[in-house]
Formats: structure tokens, sequence, C-alpha cells
């Protein structure tokens, strides 16, 4: 991992965050060492949204409930609002399990459900001059299940 990154545990704000408003906690946030963060409390921190590179929900077992609360989540991290112009690349949301379905297409099912509950739809990479990474996702970037296999959901 390069030396100007760590790893934490807690919750993503940005500049229209309020003191007390509900949040998701992220189980694991890979964020940028030269911005400040703010320390909650029992290993818990809050990071500014143009620290974070990418976070990481980990389930013990994968399932739609699950499922949903990491499209959720993610969504949420998406929808912030960076506090200064500038080419930020979107933070990349992931989710590991240890165990899940027989079938990744199980997987992949639950995913679907979840974005048509949220009338979510991942943006169609039309020829430009802006690098895929640089497009966000609106929420998963990829599942991974281990000893199964991983759906990338975007390139």
């Amino acid at each position: 991992m390069p030396s100007d990154l760590a790893i934490g545990s807690g919750e993503i704000i940005d500049q229209h965050s309020l003191p007390g408003a509900p949040r998701n906690q992220h189980d694991v946030v890979l964020y940028k060492k030269n911005f400040p963060r703010i320390y909650l409390g029992g290993g818990i921190s809050a990071f500014l949204n143009e620290a974070v590179v990418a976070t990481v929900e980990v389930k013990s077992t994968l399932d739609q409930d699950g499922i949903t609360q990491s499209v959720n989540a993610a969504r949420a991290v998406k929808e912030l609002t960076a506090s200064r112009q500038g080419s930020f690349r979107p933070i990349a949301n992931y989710v590991v399990a240890y165990a899940g379905p027989a079938n990744m297409s199980t997987a992949f099912g639950w995913i679907r459900n979840a974005y048509v509950a949220g009338q979510l739809s991942d943006p169609q990479f039309e020829p430009s001059f802006v690098p895929r990474n640089m497009i966000a996702s609106s929420a998963l970037d990829g599942v991974f299940i281990l000893g199964k296999g991983s759906l990338p959901l975007r390139e």
C-alpha cells in the first residue's frame, strides 16, 4: 500500500454533514493520511470525503439484506459533495464476504434487485476523454465472495 494511505473505520462526511445526523459506518475506509480525520472514540473516525479512496463492507455471509445495506451505504457516499472544485477520483465502494450463495448469479440478482429498488443505474461508458476510473458508479464498484468469485460492477 502506498505510504500516503492508511486504513481506518468509521463515517464519511462532507461540507453539509451535520453533527448527530445519521450516517453509515464503514467497516474499512482507505484514506489519504494528509487529510484531517475526526476521532469519534471506540476506534471510529469521521473522514472527509475528499480524503477517502475506497470503502469495504465486510460480510460474514452475504445475502439480499446485506447487499441492499451495502448498496444504500455506497449510494450515500457517492452523493456526498466535494468542498472544492477539482478532479477528485470517485470513492470506490466494495463488498467482501466470507460466504454467500452457491452461484455468483444469485448475488448479481440481489444487486440488480437493490439497484431497481433504489432506482439506480450505472453510467454508460461512452467514448470520452475522461478515464473510466474518474466516472462514479451509482453505488457499488465490486462484490467479492471468497472462494466463489467476484462481480466487478465497473471496468
